[in-house]
């Protein structure tokens, strides 16, 4: 594994590692490596299976160095999807192309942001490694927005009542479908109603990670103090 932390960090020292942007992007490719390998052997996967999924964690963001380079955005909606351009990225420099598992490699980077996972992906072993990275990265972001990196709505504004409904039927928010609008700032709610493994519940539910982000919220815009409420209610029956 080692030899694939060395080729990372040579691959990202070729941008511009001053930068907060791309340092931020680095420490939390390695945080979702480690998350991939601890949620592995929480699986009890063998020693194979869970260098597998911390590799798929290392190289799951290789897109978003460029994607930076190129457009100083990490909005995927806006300007590239980052995992499409990683694995274009991984195609054209060869990166892994002898190992064992080139092309699950590829099917998990290329599934962990998408709304949902291809519903032509029916084999169990390529779809557990998808729903890993998902559960991964998804652990990563929500302690980030704990720790402050949350978008958080204005005091006043108003949400689409489907972007509502769509939290509280335990569904994702489809960003294209509200990219413009205020309903983007619930993002972060939304991703609790994409979790696979009791894993990533059980720290759910020990960091308190639903019930912080809600009170983020709830500072914001003290007026959907009971909005808020619901929703967490919602979302915790899942738990």
């Amino acid at each position: 594994m080692n030899k694939y932390r060395d080729f990372f960090n040579a691959y990202v020292a070729g941008y511009d590692t001053e930068s907060a942007w791309i340092w931020r992007k680095h420490e939390h490719t390695i945080r979702v490596a480690d998350n991939c390998r601890v949620l592995a052997e929480d699986l009890q996967f063998n020693a194979y299976n869970a260098e597998l999924a911390e590799l798929i964690g290392l190289f799951h963001d290789i897109g978003r160095f460029e994607q930076w380079r190129v457009y100083q955005s990490y909005s995927d909606d806006k300007t590239i999807d980052h995992a499409d351009l990683g694995v274009k990225i991984i195609k054209e420099n060869g990166i892994l192309a002898e190992h064992p598992d080139y092309e699950l490699i590829l099917k998990a980077i290329y599934n962990h942001n998408k709304f949902k996972i291809d519903a032509k992906i029916t084999d169990d072993r390529e779809l557990t490694f998808c729903k890993l990275i998902r559960d991964a990265d998804k652990l990563d972001i929500i302690r980030e927005f704990v720790s402050g990196d949350l978008k958080l709505p204005q005091d006043g504004e108003t949400y689409s009542i489907k972007a509502l409904n769509e939290i509280a039927k335990h569904k994702l928010l489809n960003r294209k479908a509200h990219v413009d609008s205020v309903d983007v700032s619930l993002t972060a709610l939304a991703l609790f109603n994409d979790i696979y493994f009791d894993y990533t519940r059980r720290c759910i539910r020990e960091e308190f990670l639903l019930e912080k982000i809600v009170e983020l919220y709830i500072e914001s815009d003290p007026a959907q103090t009971n909005l808020f409420r619901q929703l967490e209610r919602f979302i915790k029956e899942q738990y």
